[in-house]
């Protein structure tokens, strides 16, 4: 079926493949030989490696779970929040946290999640944002970055990832939701936006 997720092993001797039908496979990069399909009767549609790429968050059929890379043994659950529109979508580079987006059923207001990765408890929440669908960490793990509507307003939030603090609504130059919708944060972690858009923040305003 289509693939939904692909990556590399730490080693880059393996390529990770997630699939529609629920099957996981794993593939010899040299010879492009299958060396694993499947994982007993557990369905995977999609995985999130750790940038040490040491762990694996895979959306199962029975949830989220967090597994050893190499072994593919569960090491833990991760909470769900009783949303099956809940995906975990980036690791801190310090492996510490996840964080990712859960949706309503219409997909216009969304929740970004942080989990502890230790304990796959969510250590908190940041709700009622509206029409977000992507967001981006700062490099020292500090932000999380968004674009929302705030009244109307396109802004782009910024919050603390220790505690989901907010602390401030950026709005670039345009007042077009569509002139923001990607944002990034640069070497010196600066806050970049779409359509060559500079937005400064070095964490003291």
């Amino acid at each position: 079926g289509p693939v939904r997720s692909v990556a590399f092993s730490a080693d880059g001797k393996r390529l990770f493949t997630a699939h529609e039908d629920g099957l996981l496979r794993i593939w010899d990069v040299v010879s492009g030989t299958l060396i694993q399909e499947g994982l007993g009767a557990t369905k995977i549609f999609g995985f999130l490696f750790s940038p040490d790429r040491s762990l694996l968050v895979t959306y199962e059929d029975g949830g989220l779970q967090l597994r050893d890379s190499e072994s593919l043994e569960a090491k833990l659950s991760i909470e769900d929040d009783n949303s099956a529109m809940v995906f975990p979508s980036a690791f801190t580079a310090d492996n510490t946290h996840i964080v990712g987006l859960g949706f309503n059923a219409d997909y216009t207001e969304s929740t970004i999640y942080i989990w502890n990765a230790q304990t796959g408890q969510i250590s908190h929440r940041i709700e009622g944002l509206a029409y977000t669908y992507d967001f981006q960490i700062s490099r020292d793990g500090q932000y999380i970055a968004a674009s929302h509507l705030v009244d109307s307003a396109a802004m782009v939030g910024l919050w603390s990832l220790a505690d989901g603090t907010r602390i401030a609504d950026l709005k670039p130059d345009g007042n077009a939701f569509d002139t923001f919708t990607a944002h990034s944060f640069d070497q010196a972690d600066h806050l970049l936006t779409a359509r060559s858009n500079l937005v400064s923040w070095g964490g003291d305003g």
